[in-house]
């Protein structure tokens, strides 16, 4: 039988109650848990497995995480914008990504990305800020830029 996968609340409280399991198997049947509302989105048979077979936490996901869509070894870094919904199959992330469409991915296929991943994603959108500011300057803009970019360069070295 396969561990199931669990919220970080729902295992603090599993972990509290995997001293008495009967304990937890007979509230949660007779519906009395009080403090540990959290455990009532798991079913009687996910709890009895969290309790007797045991549990993975699930990766928590926020609005401002950068993450990489776990199938896709091409997969670019994203950078979630909108939480939609939270419900039992699975967490559904809305994503916007500069100026693509919205599109909606399943939490449970992404992973955070690493520093590096970030640095280069951050280097690769800071790239196309200026590649796009440089685009819409004439030649003669651009001169000038080159010149004042020289200048501050050689005021700080002083």
């Amino acid at each position: 039988m396969e561990k199931i996968k669990v919220t970080q609340k729902q295992a603090e409280h599993i972990k509290y109650f995997e001293r008495d399991r009967y304990y937890a198997l007979e509230h949660k049947v007779n519906g009395t848990f009080s403090s540990s509302g959290c455990l009532d989105e798991l079913s009687l048979d996910e709890l009895a497995i969290a309790l007797y077979v045991g549990y993975e936490v699930k990766e928590e996901f926020k609005v401002g995480d950068y993450v990489i869509a776990n199938f896709d070894k091409n997969s670019k870094v994203r950078e979630i914008t909108d939480i939609l919904d939270f419900h039992a199959s699975g967490h559904s992330m809305l994503e916007t990504f500069e100026g693509e469409k919205s599109i909606n991915i399943e939490l449970s296929v992404l992973r955070h990305a690493t520093e590096s991943e970030i640095v280069q994603e951050e280097a690769r959108r800071t790239d196309k800020k200026l590649d796009d500011l440089l685009l819409n300057l004439s030649n003669k803009e651009r001169v000038r830029l080159c010149n004042k970019l020289i200048c501050l360069e050689s005021d700080s070295d002083e």
